[in-house]
């Protein structure tokens, strides 16, 4: 999901791994900023200030198979990657499982109450389209 409200300050990217919670709280009061793979259930403060809400609300079978890819590349590489672990692997499905058994719902449930700013595409090609849709607006 991405909140749109412009563009990140560069000068706070490497904040994003530090302190993501607090730094999103930061961003939603600037004026320009984008916050990409948000945790929706504790992000009022962007949801709330944002122009534009984009969720790319990919099939399942899509989001396993994008899962399965990063694996295959991760474990290819032969770079010391925890997330090409056997492990990792589970956990992602794990996740993916989670979000479409109930998170998903909940989601879409949060996001009613801007429903006039959330744009919903279900493939990559579609949410650029949606991206430069609203650079022009």
């Amino acid at each position: 999901m991405i909140f749109i409200g412009s563009a990140i300050p560069l000068e706070t990217i490497g904040a994003i791994q530090r302190n993501e919670r607090r730094c999103w709280k930061v961003w939603a009061y600037q004026d320009d900023w984008v916050i990409e793979g948000v945790q929706f259930k504790w992000a009022d403060a962007a949801l709330i200030r944002a122009d534009r809400i984009l969720v790319l609300d990919l099939p399942r079978w899509r989001n396993w198979l994008r899962i399965l890819r990063r694996f295959i590349g991760r474990h290819r590489s032969g770079l010391p990657d925890t997330r090409g672990s056997l492990k990792a692997l589970r956990q992602e499905f794990q996740w993916s499982k989670d979000y479409y058994g109930h998170e998903r719902k909940m989601l879409f449930t949060k996001l009613a109450e801007w429903r006039e700013k959330v744009i919903v595409t279900h493939d990559s090609d579609t949410a650029l389209s949606a991206l430069d849709f609203t650079r022009e607006s």
